[in-house]
Formats: structure tokens, C-alpha cells, sequence
């Protein structure tokens, strides 16, 4: 990237330039003077309200993580509720507003712009970067749920008739299983969002 500086002296811009091995990519000159005030608006809600998005998966996966790992105890699984509660909330809220943006942005015929991309870094839209970052989460809970399922079997199999170690393995499987579907459940709302988004 090459920077131009006109006969005054006084206004410097960014020329694009694909081939100077600049990491931040190659930006077009205009990318953002050329947006109207009501195009900017409309961005910043729209990355914004990606952004909450992201945050309140984030708890719905957590929550689920919590529940996961709960082994049976009444204290957490309560608090597990209360934050599953929460993000649910939280996500009609954001999914809400996202679809007021949306009506508006059409309304007044201003469609939402992905960011510039080429970055060096990533090269998808932010849509996609949630979407892996939220994917990748999901991936990481349900090899741990996998896990707490195979340790609660474990545990049933060698209580070798012991009530107590067989009730704390049906505890174990049983929040496990519970904090599985949670997870299917996050995995199935973050691709048919991002999906609708994308289609849109």
C-alpha cells in the first residue's frame, strides 16, 4: 500500500496495491467515504448485534458446559438454569433486533456491508468469524460432554451393584446427556442464524 500526497501538501491518502506484502490487505480508498450516515448506522448495529450474538452463545454453551459438569449437584444445576435462562432471553432479543435492522435497513433501502475482509489474517466476513469462533466452542464442549458421558458409564459399570456409586453415574449421564442436547441444540441455532443471514 502506497501513500499519494497531492500538490499542497495537506491531503494524504491509501492507494490499494495488492502486491506490497502489506498484512492489513488491500483496502479501497473509499470504503467508508463513500457510506452514507444512514449506511453507517445501519453497520454498526448490524456488527454490533453480531457481536451480542456471539457473546450470548457464548453463555448458552457455557450454560450447558455447567450443567455438563454438574455431577448431579442441585446448587449448580439451579445456576446453570438461571444462566440457560438468561441467554435464551438474551438470544430473542438480539435475534429481535436483528430483524428490526433488517426490516429497516429495507425500508429505507440501505442493506448492511461486511466489513473489508482481506485483512492477512482472515479472510471470510465477520458472519464467518463468529460462526467458526462459536463452531469451534461448540467442538470443544462436545468432545468434553462425550467424555463426561463415557466417565459416568464407566462409573456405572464398576459400581458393581453399590446404590450410591449407581445413582451418582445416573447423575453424571444424565447431566451429561442434558448438557449434549444443549449443545446440538446452540450448533443447530448458530448455523440456521448465520445461514439466514448469509442467504439474506
Amino acid at each position: 500500500m502506497s501513500v499519494i500526497v497531492n500538490n499542497n501538501n495537506n491531503i494524504a491518502h491509501a492507494v490499494c496495491d495488492a502486491t506490497s506484502g502489506n498484512p492489513m490487505g488491500c483496502i479501497p480508498d473509499n470504503v467508508y467515504t463513500a457510506k452514507t450516515i444512514q449506511q453507517i448506522l445501519i453497520d454498526i448495529l448490524d456488527a454490533s448485534l453480531n457481536i451480542l450474538f456471539l457473546v450470548v452463545m457464548g453463555f448458552l454453551i457455557y450454560g450447558g458446559y455447567y450443567w455438563m459438569t454438574s455431577m448431579g449437584n442441585e446448587e449448580r444445576i439451579r445456576k446453570s438454569k438461571q444462566i440457560l435462562t438468561a441467554s435464551i432471553v438474551g438470544l430473542l432479543i438480539v435475534l429481535t433486533s436483528l430483524s428490526i435492522v433488517s426490516f429497516v435497513s429495507d425500508a429505507i433501502g440501505v442493506e448492511p456491508q461486511n466489513l473489508p475482509t482481506d485483512t492477512g489474517l482472515f479472510g471470510g466476513d465477520l458472519n464467518q468469524a463468529l460462526a467458526n469462533i462459536i463452531n469451534a466452542a461448540l467442538t470443544l464442549v462436545g468432545v468434553i460432554a462425550l467424555a463426561m458421558t463415557v466417565y459416568g458409564g464407566f462409573r456405572w459399570m464398576t459400581a458393581a451393584g453399590n446404590e450410591d456409586t449407581v445413582s451418582e453415574a445416573k447423575r453424571i449421564l444424565t447431566a451429561s446427556i442434558i448438557g449434549l442436547i444443549i449443545i446440538i441444540i446452540s450448533w443447530a441455532v448458530v448455523n440456521f442464524v448465520i445461514g439466514a443471514v448469509n442467504g439474506a
